[in-house]
């Protein structure tokens, strides 16, 4: 699979948008990206905001509404999507992950800075649909540390596990194959990871940070 998607969805969003002002992190399921953007909206809780996508999988514990995802049902996501009101969708873990055109629109006058956590495809379908952005990946420093944090998390069976190991492989495949990538992280020591994701935002959003 190439970097651009085919399954896109066409994006027209109102009023003007400042170059490069969306920031979108990509990263395999257990590389640590949620951790370390959150530490990053703490040390500058003025100048972020989340992007927050929908789902249709079901909320896991210590997750909130509005804050990790939109939780919908399956029914309801098809609908948005039918009705094209999603910038990038995709179908991952037999759930449904998509960012609306909405999300975007309620920033495009904002400040600060908007930032989405979303799978190397729906990066793909930004990119293809011509958004201005930043794009970074958050990357494992090997497979195996990769692999303890996916059992670290303790709450999906060994076969789910390894589903996700796997397409995490897959994902990180593709993250070396695309080209428009600004910057990436190797999250090893996750106080140095977000030093490493600090110094590169200093240098794209200068007036920000």
């Amino acid at each position: 699979m190439g970097c651009e998607s085919s399954n896109s969805a066409q994006t027209e969003l109102n009023g003007e948008r400042s170059g490069n002002k969306v920031l979108v992190v990509v990263g395999p399921s257990g590389v640590g990206k949620d951790t370390l953007m959150q530490k990053v909206f703490d040390n500058h809780p003025n100048v972020f905001k989340k992007g927050v996508t929908h789902t249709s999988r079901k909320m896991r514990e210590g997750e909130k509404e509005g804050y990790n995802y939109y939780y919908v049902t399956e029914e309801e996501f098809l609908k948005m999507k039918s009705e094209n009101k999603f910038v990038e969708f995709n179908y991952y873990n037999k759930n449904y992950y998509g960012l609306s055109k909405m999300e975007l629109e309620s920033q495009s006058k904002s400040d600060k800075i908007l930032y989405v956590i979303i799978d190397i495809n729906g990066a793909k379908n930004v990119n293809k649909a011509k958004i201005p952005a930043n794009y970074v990946a958050i990357l494992p420093p090997n497979e195996e540390t990769l692999n303890e944090r996916l059992k670290g998390r303790g709450t999906e069976t060994e076969e789910v596990i390894k589903g996700r190991l796997e397409t995490a492989k897959t994902e990180l495949k593709e993250i070396e194959k695309c080209g428009f990538f600004n910057h990436k992280v190797y999250n090893n020591n996750l106080d140095e990871a977000v030093q490493d994701m600090e110094g590169f935002l200093k240098k794209v959003y200068p007036d920000k940070l």
